[in-house]
C-alpha cells in the first residue's frame, strides 16, 4: 500500500523535534537565570502535545498494518481493495452490427434434417431387412408407391410398403438427385418406397400402371438433374 502519511510524518516528527530541542535550550537557559517557570511550564506541555501528535502520526499507519487499528475505522481512509471492488456503473459496449433492411421477415431455415430419431445411421439406413437406396440423376426413372414423412414412424411405414410391394426398394431424398424433393412439407426427411429404376420411361409408366395404389397414388419421377421436384411423368393413360 501506498504511504500517503510520509511527508506528514516526517514534517510532525521533525517540527516535535525542533520544538523540544528549543524548549530544553530555554528552559535550561531560564532556569539558570530562574525566569518564567510558569511560561516554562506551558511550553512544556505544547512540546508534550506536539511531540505526542507527531507520534501517533508517525506509528498509526503501521499499527493499520499490523492490523492492531481497523483501517475501516478511520474516517476518511479508504482501502485499495474497497476501491476495485467498487460496482462499475460503465454501460455495457454497444454492439455495431445492424439488421439489413428488408430480413426482418424472412422465413426461418429448415431445421436439421438429420436427427438420431430419424435416421438409425449416418447414410439413413432404417435397418428394416432392405438396405437403402442412393438414387443419383441418371436420367433413369422411378415408380413411387409410397412417401413417409413422420419421423415416429419412418421405419414402421417404410417396412409395411416394402412388404405391400414385394421388390420394391426404399431411399431417402436428402441428398439423393434434386429431381426428388429434399424434405417433405413439414421440414423432415423423406423417406420413398418405390420400383425401379427403369432405364426407359414406358416401362416406368407400365409398372405404375399395373401397380395398384394402397398408400399414395402411384406416380413416376425422372431422375434428371434439371428436373423440378414438384413435377412427375405424365404416363399416357390406358
Amino acid at each position: 500500500m501506498q504511504d500517503y502519511f510520509l511527508p506528514v510524518r516526517m514534517l510532525f516528527s521533525t517540527l516535535g523535534a525542533l520544538i523540544s530541542w528549543c524548549h530544553s535550550l530555554t528552559m535550561k537557559k531560564r532556569t539558570e537565570n530562574g525566569e518564567g517557570k510558569d511560561r516554562n511550564h506551558i511550553l512544556t506541555v505544547l512540546g508534550l502535545g506536539v511531540a505526542a501528535l507527531s507520534l501517533i502520526v508517525a506509528v498509526g499507519p503501521a499499527m493499520v498494518d499490523m492490523g492492531i487499528v481497523d483501517r475501516h475505522r478511520i474516517p476518511g481512509l479508504i482501502h485499495e481493495s474497497q476501491i476495485s471492488d467498487a460496482p462499475s456503473n460503465s454501460l455495457p459496449p454497444v454492439s455495431d452490427s445492424v439488421t439489413p433492411k428488408g430480413t426482418e421477415n424472412q422465413l426461418k431455415a429448415p431445421r436439421d434434417l438429420s436427427g438420431a430419431n430419424a435416421q438409425s445411421n449416418s447414410n439413413g439406413d432404417l435397418a428394416v431387412g432392405t438396405p437403402i437406396t442412393f438414387l443419383p440423376c441418371d436420367e433413369r426413372y422411378i415408380v413411387i408407391v409410397r412417401n413417409s414423412k413422420n419421423e415416429s414412424a419412418y421405419a414402421d411405414e417404410v417396412t409395411e410398403a416394402l412388404e405391400k410391394y414385394p421388390g420394391s426398394q426404399y431411399a431417402v431424398t436428402k441428398g439423393s438427385c434434386n429431381s426428388l424433393a429434399q424434405q417433405s412439407s413439414n421440414d423432415t426427411l423423406l423417406y420413398i418406397v418405390f420400383y425401379g429404376p427403369y432405364e426407359l420411361e414406358s416401362e416406368a409408366c407400365d409398372k405404375s400402371k399395373s401397380t395398384v395404389p394402397d398408400f399414395t397414388k402411384v406416380y413416376v419421377k425422372q431422375l434428371s438433374p434439371s428436373g423440378k421436384p414438384g413435377g412427375s411423368v405424365n404416363c399416357p393413360s390406358l
